[in-house]
């Protein structure tokens, strides 16, 4: 990314984080909070709950549409979802496509970037945000059938997904949001029109999309690498090899 800039400016990566949670014991009262960080702070001080290297940037809303179709009650969620972190981020995208003049802590003028460089969510969120269907991969353009092979995908990138947008839009010319949403399946689409990364500068949905630790490292591990090599090895012969560690 840094060679993409012009000479002597400073890259600031933003890291944006979102986790729907729920915020009460009874009942069904949720909040989905918008997290902001800089890839330039260290990772040390990043895991560091106290040092506050993450801000709350917005509370993204929890609607509840009325459609009587639930699929596309989802696709509603998920068009705000992108319309809403569009109007908060429009600042770091204008400063990542023409840059703008910041102070340092010591008071000195840098000419800055605000690219984003990761996205953490969990593995659903993942999919919202990339904008395709849950039975694809979120950062390379490998469907279902194909996880696992050996062959290398082509990654999913902002060009990509564009090109996939404008087929769609030019397969249906009507408003109609069931038929646009029929028309996106068949590109593994999610029926999000305008992605709120799509007219960022310097983004690669295949880039940004980073893992996420408990999804991705732990859950995958337990739930898949540690039966498969259970079942090679054995589980006492697995349990003596983890106790030479």
């Amino acid at each position: 990314l840094q060679d993409a800039l012009p000479d002597g400016a400073t890259l600031l990566g933003v890291v944006l984080s979102s986790d729907k949670t729920h915020i009460t014991q009874v009942g069904n009262r949720q909040a989905h909070p918008l997290l902001i960080s800089l890839a330039n702070i260290s990772a040390d001080v990043c895991r560091k709950g106290s040092t506050k290297s993450y801000v709350l940037l917005a509370l993204l809303p929890v609607p509840r549409f009325v459609h009587p179709n639930k699929r596309l009650r989802g696709v509603l969620a998920s068009r705000l979802l992108h319309q809403v972190i569009s109007v908060v981020v429009k600042p770091l995208k204008m400063a990542a496509e023409v840059g703008r003049m910041m102070s340092d802590p010591v008071g000195n003028l840098k000419y800055c970037f605000t690219p984003l460089v990761a996205y953490i969510a969990d593995t659903p969120e993942q999919h919202v945000i990339a904008c395709v269907t849950n039975n694809v991969s979120a950062v390379s353009m490998a469907v279902s059938n194909q996880f696992g092979d050996p062959l290398h995908c082509a990654a999913r990138t902002t060009s990509k997904t564009r090109q996939l947008l404008i087929a769609v839009k030019r397969e249906t010319r009507a408003r109609n949001l069931s038929s646009y949403f029929q028309a996106c399946r068949k590109w593994q689409l999610n029926g999000v029109a305008s992605p709120f990364w799509l007219d960022w500068a310097l983004v690669e949905p295949s880039s940004f999309l980073t893992p996420e630790v408990l999804h991705h490292f732990f859950k995958m591990f337990w739930d898949h690498d540690r039966k498969w090599c259970s079942r090679m090895l054995g589980a006492d012969e697995l349990d003596f090899r983890f106790s030479l560690l």
